[in-house]
């Protein structure tokens, strides 16, 4: 089975198409799923999951929303999948940092994925203190060209066995990613921390890129992508083609 991180708009491209995806992404056992909460700014993304940001707020899709929908679908003595919030910074601190990570239990969620939060902020060490106390994670988003230095510090604050997610290359997703160019990079990183679970996004559209990644042992990261497969669906039959494309990776 290919190692992959799949990502979900919440409410996109309305919320039973939404559940419907996710419900196909839970069958598939996919290893990771980050469903990403609505932002009307979701600076980190490329053009398909801003407009499918954008589209998805027509819909309630606030945390509170769209965690009970998903509790009642989610199942741990049945599911595999690992859950993780993907948001921005602004809306979890409206929110409550701790509120938040409170109401990521009820589901059964793993953490949070903060593209926009510095690791070593007063933001980023209140969050860890927080998941850390409910044994979940607070995962770091890094970009691959990195600072050994600063990815030591970063890591030494981290739970041994913790997923880190790597970004194939600076600026927003969507372009493909030639794998083949960095897999050098890969290579030195999965030798100089064998104990964390290491994931690669941004520009990951299909097979060949994802046993490149899995090939290095690192966990492949889908997004833009799943938003083109629910874009080329005909109505209705949103499951079958997420299902199939899951299939069609391995």
């Amino acid at each position: 089975m290919a190692q992959i991180m799949t990502h979900l708009v919440a409410n996109y491209p309305n919320p039973s198409t939404f559940l419907a995806c996710f419900k196909a992404m839970l069958d598939q056992k996919v290893d990771y799923l980050e469903i990403q909460l609505p932002f009307s700014n979701p600076m980190a993304d490329g053009p398909l999951i801003y407009e499918a940001n954008i589209q998805a707020l027509e819909y309630k899709s606030d945390l509170l929303s769209v965690l009970d929908s998903l509790g009642q679908i989610y199942d741990p003595k049945i599911h595999s999948t690992k859950l993780f919030l993907m948001s921005y910074l602004t809306p979890i601190q409206a929110f409550g940092f701790e509120k938040v990570v409170n109401l990521l239990r009820k589901p059964h969620f793993q953490g949070l994925i903060l593209p926009d939060l510095s690791f070593g902020s007063p933001e980023q060490v209140k969050l860890q203190s927080l998941t850390k106390a409910l044994e979940m994670a607070l995962m770091p988003v890094l970009p691959l060209n990195i600072s050994s230095n600063r990815l030591a510090k970063i890591i030494s604050t981290l739970e041994s066995d913790q997923l880190i997610y790597f970004i194939a290359r600076n600026g927003k997703t969507g372009p493909k990613t030639e794998v083949l160019e960095l897999q050098t990079r890969l290579q030195e990183l999965r030798q100089q921390y064998p104990d964390f679970k290491l994931a690669l996004g941004f520009g990951i559209q299909n097979s060949t890129q994802v046993q490149q990644i899995n090939q290095s042992d690192f966990i492949a990261v889908i997004g833009s992508e799943i938003i083109r497969q629910i874009q080329a669906s005909k109505p209705n039959q949103e499951y079958q083609r997420i299902a199939n494309f899951l299939q069609n990776l391995n």
